[in-house]
């Protein structure tokens, strides 16, 4: 409000300067979550000033990923998870992976490979939080469609060379992320 700083937050190498994720944690209250392309490393901080002041602009959860390398991170209301990618990987499998954070435990719950080929990047939600995107990148590309609570498959949809940029309108504008 007064445009001072109030923190600076230690969040590791490379922290991705993208918008990371937000969601209510049981422990600490709102929290918000980067990435990091230097480390395998998902760093969460207090992000209720307000209500929870002694956890605010802290680092509450340090998350090790399997791989560094990652670029997305998104939850939803909705859904009990965080996703998190490694696209820039060096290890081809490990760029292929989609790993799922559990938002009532705070803790790595685990890693799944969307596809067999490509890197699995670029989440997004559909506007009620019922499904998961997640795309392929890759010549023959796919984008993947997931129940957004059980990690079911729903559909898959192929022949899409390098399939990004599909951002849900609705979430965009009113900072469901």
């Amino acid at each position: 409000e007064d445009q001072t700083l109030d923190a600076t937050v230690p969040t590791g190498s490379i922290p991705h300067p993208g918008r990371g994720a937000n969601w209510l944690d049981p422990d600490f209250g709102w929290v918000n979550a980067t990435v990091h392309i230097g480390e395998g490393l998902l760093s969460v901080y207090g992000a209720d000033p307000v209500g929870r002041p002694e956890h605010a602009w802290q680092v509450v959860r340090a998350i090790p990923l399997p791989a560094a390398g990652s670029l997305f991170l998104k939850t939803h209301d909705a859904s009990p998870w965080v996703f998190t990618d490694s696209p820039m990987a060096s290890d081809p499998n490990a760029s292929r992976q989609v790993c799922v954070i559990a938002k009532a435990t705070g803790a790595l719950d685990h890693c799944f490979t969307p596809s067999e080929r490509g890197r699995a990047v670029h989440f997004e939600f559909d506007r009620t939080g019922a499904e998961l995107w997640v795309s392929s990148w890759d010549e023959e590309g796919e984008l993947i469609i997931y129940d957004a609570t059980t990690l079911a498959e729903v559909e898959r949809i192929g022949g899409l060379e390098t399939p990004t940029g599909k951002f849900n309108v609705y979430n965009s504008a009113h900072d469901v992320y």
